[in-house]
C-alpha cells in the first residue's frame, strides 16, 4: 500500500516544491524513497543565498546536486566570504554546475570565481571598485564577456574602464540604486561623475535590444548618444534624478494647500537607497532617528501644522542617538511607543525629556547603551508610568523593577549566574533570553517557576550541537523527559523561523491522568543522564525477575469478586438460604489457605 503523496507524478510534485525553499525540499523530501530522492534531485534548484542563516547554508550544500542548480544569488551581508565556503563544497564549480544560467553578486568581499560557460545572465549590486578590493570585477567580466545576454550592475562607472567585446549581450541594466561609500565618491568621483557612456558602448559592440539607465543628479548633462543601436534597440527605459523642490512645485498652489488640504512629503530611504513621495496625513512616520536629517520630513505643510502631524502623533519608536549633539527640537514627541537610547552614557533626564513625553512610552530600550548608570536607569523608569518592557544588557546588580513584566537580555555567558538571574527577576512575568546549551534551557525553565512565558535564541548554539539538538531531539516529549516543570504543567511552544528561537507558555498543573508518571527527572541538570541510564538499566533487570514470577502462578487465582459471586448465585440455584456442609468448608479453606502460601512464597 502506498501513500497518497507517493502516487503523485512528477510535474504534480514539482508544482509542491515551487512553494518550498531549497532547505525544506531537502529536509522534507531526502531519504524518503529512492523515487522521492530520484525526483528531487531532478527538480531545477534556483538558490538565494541573501538573506539564509549558516545552518540552512551549509544544509543545502550538503544535499544539492550541481546539475539540478540553474541560478544562484550570493551575498556576504548576512555570511561573509560566501563564495569562498561555497568552492570548499565544490571545488570543481566551474565543470560541475553546467546547468547555472543566471548568477547574482551582492556586496561580495570574497575573491572572484570562475563561472561555467553556461552563465549567461549575470548582475552585480552594491558592489564598489575601491570597497570590495578582493572581488575582480573586471576579470569576470572578461571571463564571461562572450557568452553573456543579459548584465546588470549598479553604476556605470564599474563599465568605464573595461574594454571587452560582448557580442550576444541584447539586455543591458545600468541601476542606480546603489551610491558607493561617499568618501570613495568624493576621492574617485571621475569613474562615476561625467562618464562618456558613447565609449562604453562602443566597447560592447553588442546589439542591445533593451536598455535601462540610471542618471543622477551629477550626470544629468551628460550627451548620450544611441545612434549605435538604432538597427536594433527596441525598449529604452532613462531614468533622471530630479531636484526635490522641483518635485513639490505642482503641489503648492492654492488649490491643493487651501481646496483640498492635501499636503505632499518626500523621504529619504537611505539604509534601501530609495525615496518616496506620499500623502500627509495617510502617511505616518512609525519609526523616526533623531537627529536625522530626514526630520522633520520636506513637506509642503504649513508650519502651523508640523507640531500636529510630526510630533503628536503616533510613532511606534524614537531611536535617539545620546552622543551625538541634540538641539532639543521645536516640540516634543508626546505618542512615542517604544523609546530606543544609544551611546556611549546615559544623557541627562532634564536634556531627554525636552525630546520626548515619557507618559506613553511602553517598551525602553537601552541595550546599545555602553556604559548604564542603574541610579539613571532605575530614575528613568520611574518616570516612564505605562512601561513595562525592557530591553538590556545581564547586569547581576540590577533589580528589575516590578512594573517591568517582559524582559528581554544579552547576556555575557562568562558572568551569568542562573541563582542571580533568578532573585532579579521575581516580578517577571515574561523573559527573552539567549542560552548557549540544552541544560541552560531546562534549569531556566525547572528553577524559574514564577515565570510562565519564555522566549530563548539560540544563536550561541555551536553548529554541531545544534543540528543534533534543534533537528533530531527537539520534541515534545524529550521536554516532559527532561525537565520536571512541564512533565507536571500543561505547555505549548513553537519553533521560530530558521529553529533559531524557541517560545514557550508555560500552564496549570496537569490532571492525575497526565501527571501520574512512572520516573522523575532530577531538577540537577547534570545528573539527567546519568539517571536516565539507572532507570533503563534497572528495567532491563527487573523484566527476567517479573517473568519468572509470573510462571510461578501457572493456575488461576480466585479474585474476591469471584467468590462473591459464587455465594450469591448458589442460594439462588437452590432458592434457599445456602450453608456449605462441613467437609465443603473445611476444603475450601484449605484451598485458601494454599493460595496464601505460594503468594508468600
Amino acid at each position: 500500500m502506498i501513500s497518497c503523496l507517493e502516487s503523485f507524478s512528477t510535474e504534480l510534485l514539482f508544482d509542491i516544491f515551487e512553494y518550498l525553499s531549497p532547505y525544506d525540499l531537502f529536509r522534507s523530501f531526502i531519504n524518503l524513497t529512492d523515487r522521492f530522492n530520484t525526483i528531487v534531485y531532478s527538480y531545477p534548484l534556483h538558490l538565494n543565498f541573501r538573506s539564509i542563516s549558516q545552518l540552512e547554508f551549509n544544509y543545502i550544500c550538503c544535499h544539492l546536486q550541481p546539475k539540478q542548480v540553474i541560478s544562484i544569488i550570493f551575498s556576504d551581508e548576512t555570511i561573509l566570504h560566501q563564495v569562498e565556503i561555497f568552492e570548499e563544497y565544490f571545488p570543481l564549480f566551474k565543470h560541475q554546475f553546467i546547468h547555472l544560467q543566471f548568477v547574482t553578486f551582492i556586496e561580495i568581499f570574497s575573491y572572484t570565481i570562475d563561472l561555467p560557460e553556461s552563465v549567461k545572465c549575470l548582475e552585480l549590486r552594491k558592489y564598489d571598485i575601491y570597497k570590495n578590493i578582493p572581488f575582480d570585477f573586471d576579470k569576470l567580466l572578461i571571463q564571461q564577456a562572450k557568452v553573456l545576454t543579459h548584465l546588470k550592475v549598479d553604476r556605470i562607472g564599474t563599465l568605464n574602464h573595461i574594454n571587452v567585446r560582448f557580442p550576444f549581450l541584447t539586455h543591458l541594466t545600468i541601476d542606480g540604486g546603489f551610491i558607493p561609500d561617499e568618501d570613495c565618491y568624493v576621492r574617485f568621483s571621475n569613474k562615476y561623475k561625467n562618464i562618456n557612456f558613447t565609449s562604453v558602448f562602443q566597447n560592447f559592440e553588442s546589439s542591445i535590444t533593451h536598455l535601462y539607465i540610471f542618471i543622477d543628479k551629477e550626470n544629468k548633462n551628460m550627451k548620450i548618444n544611441l545612434e549605435q543601436f538604432s538597427h536594433c534597440l527596441i525598449h529604452l527605459t532613462l531614468h533622471f534624478v530630479e531636484d526635490v523642490s522641483i518635485l513639490f512645485e505642482p503641489f503648492r498652489s492654492s488649490f491643493w494647500l487651501k481646496e483640498k488640504h492635501c499636503y505632499i512629503g518626500y523621504h529619504n530611504d537611505e539604509e534601501n537607497g530609495q525615496t518616496f513621495l506620499y500623502t500627509i496625513p495617510r502617511f505616518r512616520f512609525k519609526d523616526i532617528i533623531y537627529p536625522s536629517s530626514n526630520f522633520p520630513p520636506i513637506t509642503t505643510v504649513p508650519s502651523n501644522m508640523e507640531k500636529y502631524l510630526f510630533y503628536e502623533n503616533k510613532i511606534d519608536s524614537l531611536f535617539i542617538d545620546m552622543d551625538k549633539f541634540i538641539i532639543p527640537p521645536i516640540h516634543r514627541f508626546t505618542q512615542v511607543k517604544s523609546l530606543i537610547l544609544c551611546g556611549s552614557t546615559f544623557m541627562l533626564l532634564d536634556v531627554l525629556n525636552t525630546i520626548i513625553d515619557f507618559n506613553q512610552i511602553e517598551t525602553l530600550d537601552i541595550f546599545p547603551v555602553e556604559s548604564l548608570s542603574r541610579h539613571k536607569l532605575d530614575i528613568l523608569i520611574k518616570h516612564c508610568p505605562r512601561l513595562n518592557y525592557l530591553i538590556m544588557n545581564y547586569n547581576p546588580l540590577f533589580d528589575i523593577p516590578s512594573q517591568i513584566h517582559t524582559l528581554r537580555l544579552d547576556v555575557d555567558f562568562r558572568s551569568l549566574s542562573i541563582n542571580n538571574l533568578w532573585h532579579i527577576t521575581q516580578n517577571v512575568k515574561t523573559l527573552e533570553i539567549p542560552i548557549n546549551s540544552k541544560d541552560m534551557m531546562l534549569d531556566i525553565i525547572d528553577q524559574f517557576d514564577h515565570i510562565d512565558n519564555f522566549l530563548f535564541s539560540c544563536d550561541y548554539f555551536s553548529e554541531g550541537e545544534y543540528l543534533e539538538f534543534f533537528i533530531k531531539k527537539f520534541r515534545i516529549y524529550w521536554l516532559e523527559d527532561n525537565s520536571y516543570r512541564l512533565a507536571m504543567h500543561h505547555f505549548t511552544y513553537r519553533q521560530g523561523e530558521e529553529y533559531q528561537q524557541i517560545r514557550m507558555s508555560i500552564g496549570g498543573p496537569k490532571t492525575k491522568k497526565y501527571s501520574d508518571i512512572t520516573h522523575f527527572v532530577s531538577p540537577f541538570i547534570n545528573e539527567r543522564s546519568k539517571l536516565a541510564q539507572q532507570q533503563q538499566q534497572q528495567q532491563m533487570e527487573q523484566e527476567p525477575l517479573q517473568q519468572s514470577l509470573i510462571s510461578m502462578f501457572n493456575e488461576p487465582i480466585v479474585s474476591d469478586d469471584a467468590i462473591r459471586i459464587y455465594e450469591r448465585s448458589v442460594p439462588v440455584a437452590h432458592q434457599r438460604h445456602f450453608e456449605p456442609s462441613d467437609v465443603d468448608r473445611r476444603l475450601y479453606e484449605t484451598y485458601v489457605a494454599s493460595l496464601s502460601i505460594t503468594a508468600q512464597s
